[in-house]
């Protein structure tokens, strides 16, 4: 079944409905076409350097070893196709990372195959995982409340330096505990997420968003003057914008710091006082746009985009008090 156009696109996606790579092509334009063709060739090329390695490893070994266990038994999970797989089992406790995963967090390229979005999408992914975290939240700590006391509020603007502002602030009125280890939420070297391994992009499909939007703002901040992209890891510049958490009367701000290797690390300041953090959680993030969308009105034209969006989104969603605030972009 096709697809009309990129609203379309998206009510798949939150429905848990699979979508393919050519319903995907057909909303985007001839230039972001080509793109995401080249991601798509990367991608395959990346798993044929994969297969090829492991069949090396496995040459030598017998066919006993080989039979036992079976793929599918045992905790060993069937091949899956990157961009269409359904959702799996996850598998229990944290997963290291390597040296070629922790860039998947650092490179424009490696991000927009991660999640199958391109960088000028990454706005609309932002408040869609912020939303889903925030309904995931109301799921486990208050399934029977009311709607008076499950209120998710958006608001988004564009400061003068062309960078997105989107905070996203969900309800707590019982003040539940929450981000009780932030040193784990934002490791970039564990999976610490059960939904590691869910690529339909159901509410809160990677799990790891927090640290993930981190490393969106770093790489897109170093490659805006890094044209080869080759550099970025290696030039000392540093995204200096933090997300900014807010819960249980305090506030933390959560810095990405990346050395040589790459070795990115959090910067955790806080916690705090801010008392007003008493039943409500809220988290502020910030995306570069200036390098993609340099016109005003462009911008305008996104914070537009992600209003339309955030219409698509509530009606997805059961009692839930939402609300939506577009402060514009600053003159």
């Amino acid at each position: 079944m096709g697809f009309g156009g990129f609203r379309d696109i998206f009510n798949a996606i939150f429905e848990g409905r699979e979508v393919s790579n050519a319903d995907f092509m057909k909303i985007l334009d001839d230039d972001n076409k080509a793109r995401f063709q080249k991601e798509l060739d990367n991608d395959a090329a990346k798993k044929k350097d994969t297969r090829e390695t492991k069949n090396e490893q496995f040459q030598g070994v017998s066919d006993h070893d080989l039979s036992t266990p079976k793929i599918g038994q045992n905790g060993i999970p069937s091949p899956l196709s990157k961009s269409v797989a359904k959702a799996i089992t996850s598998p229990k406790g944290p997963v290291f990372t390597s040296v070629s995963q922790l860039t998947s967090y650092l490179k424009v390229d490696r991000i927009q195959a991660d999640i199958n979005a391109l960088e000028l999408d990454w706005p609309i992914f932002a408040l869609k995982e912020l939303g889903a975290n925030c309904y995931d939240f109301f799921k486990v700590r208050y399934p029977n409340a009311p709607k008076e006391s499950r209120k998710i509020a958006f608001r988004v603007g564009v400061d003068h330096a062309g960078i997105l502002r989107m905070n996203v602030r969900n309800s707590n009125v019982d003040n539940v505990e929450v981000f009780k280890n932030l040193d784990e939420i934002f490791n970039f070297k564990i999976w610490g997420s059960e939904k590691r391994n869910q690529h339909n992009m159901t509410q809160g499909s990677l799990g790891d968003f927090l640290k993930r939007v981190l490393g969106m703002g770093y790489a897109s901040w170093t490659s805006a003057n890094d044209d080869d992209g080759e550099n970025s890891l290696q030039n000392n510049k540093q995204w200096p914008e933090p997300v900014i958490l807010r819960f249980n009367k305090k506030e933390y701000r959560v810095f990405l710091i990346v050395e040589d290797g790459p070795n990115p690390y959090p910067k955790i300041e806080g916690p705090f006082p801010y008392e007003h953090a008493s039943d409500y959680t809220e988290v502020e993030i910030a995306l570069p746009l200036k390098h993609y969308l340099p016109d005003p009105s462009e911008q305008k034209l996104l914070l537009d985009r992600l209003e339309q969006f955030y219409s698509t989104y509530k009606m997805a969603q059961r009692i839930i008090d939402f609300s939506f605030t577009n402060e514009g972009v600053a003159k």
